[in-house]
């Protein structure tokens, strides 16, 4: 083989791939571990989780803290050492501490939830963004790490509001349990068309229902008329995580929260059968898998990534994600020697 190749992964409409069948996905919490205020991993299998607590005033100024917030947030960048651990590093370090099998639970991917959303959520992301992954092939596994790499939308001020308002939304409506815990992670096994995949999810709450069941919650802001579109976002989210319940802020662009509404996750996908297809998302992270699987050799390592639609293609429309491999692989050394 080539010392480094390119790949071209065709995608097509979203009919192509709406055959995916949801009632065949029933993920499986494997553990779970949190993260303390210092960037540590804590609590394997014991993880405090935020508790949802609904709030009834829906007045809610979003905007409140939004410099300090950026402020912090930028005092702790500036004292950061380059001895942060990425999110798969910490996936990793569950893996070895609790002695998980991924051999022996059949598990051939690895990586964050989030990396799984952004293929699917291609087929209907409006502004076409681009996204690049790493993956490497390892014991016959495939990982899967986002890099450190400049996103377009940084500087942005109205992104810079978004993000924060996600933030500050989360913080209206969860308690904290620890103060310690910066977040905590569910560790799931789930199977995508015939692709057994380990994901990392952090946790936004749990969720006590009227039997003492406890369920998880994923929490999500969105600008009230794109909901219903939109939600095809915080469905997928959801629905990689096995989360049961889905809480929107519905607010204005101005930041200012208008309405707070549940959802059942397993209900969205007919709510909005008009607007988007949750089957065909899954059926695009499927066939993905499949084609890392069959091109990714064992010992190589690679980019796959998506610079948005060729010729101006909307969204949905033919166009491709690429794949550039080499040998090697970006593991940590302790984890390859355990």
């Amino acid at each position: 083989m080539e010392s480094c190749q390119e790949i071209d992964i065709p995608v097509y409409p979203w009919t192509s791939y709406q055959t995916y069948r949801l009632q065949a996905y029933v993920p499986k919490i494997e553990g779970d571990y949190s993260l303390s205020i210092d960037r540590e991993v804590t609590h394997i299998n014991a993880s405090p989780f935020k508790e949802y607590s609904p709030v009834t005033e829906t007045d809610i100024d979003l905007n409140e803290g939004l410099e300090e917030y950026y402020k912090e947030k930028e005092a702790k960048a500036a004292q950061a050492d380059n001895s942060t651990t990425t999110f798969l590093e910490r996936l990793l370090l569950w893996v070895s501490k609790t002695g998980y099998k991924l051999n022996e639970n059949k598990i051939r991917f690895v990586c964050r939830r989030g990396i799984l959303k952004l293929i699917g959520y291609t087929l209907y992301d409006q502004y076409n963004s681009p996204w690049k992954f790493e993956v490497c092939r390892y014991k016959d596994v495939i990982y899967m790490l986002e890099p450190h790499w400049d996103k377009p939308h940084e500087g942005n001020e109205y992104v810079r509001k978004c993000m924060y308002w996600g933030v500050n939304f989360e913080r209206k409506v969860t308690k904290t349990i620890n103060p310690d815990t910066k977040s905590s992670y569910v560790v799931v096994k789930s199977s995508i068309g015939k692709s057994v995949c380990l994901l990392g999810c952090e946790a936004d709450c749990v969720k006590t229902t009227e039997d003492d069941k406890k369920i998880f919650m994923e929490v999500k802001t969105c600008l009230e008329r794109k909901l219903p579109q939109k939600s095809a976002y915080g469905w997928l989210q959801a629905f990689l995580a096995g989360n049961e319940e889905l809480v929107y802020g519905l607010r204005t662009r101005h930041g200012k929260i208008t309405e707070i509404k549940e959802e059942k996750v397993k209900n969205l996908p007919v709510k909005y059968k008009d607007q988007w297809c949750g089957s065909a998302m899954l059926g695009l992270i499927s066939s993905v898998l499949t084609k890392l699987r069959s091109e990714l050799p064992e010992g190589y390592r690679g980019e796959l990534f998506y610079e948005g639609p060729s010729h101006g293609k909307t969204a949905g429309s033919s166009t491709k994600f690429q794949l550039k491999i080499e040998e090697g692989d970006f593991l940590p050394t302790w984890y390859k020697s355990t």
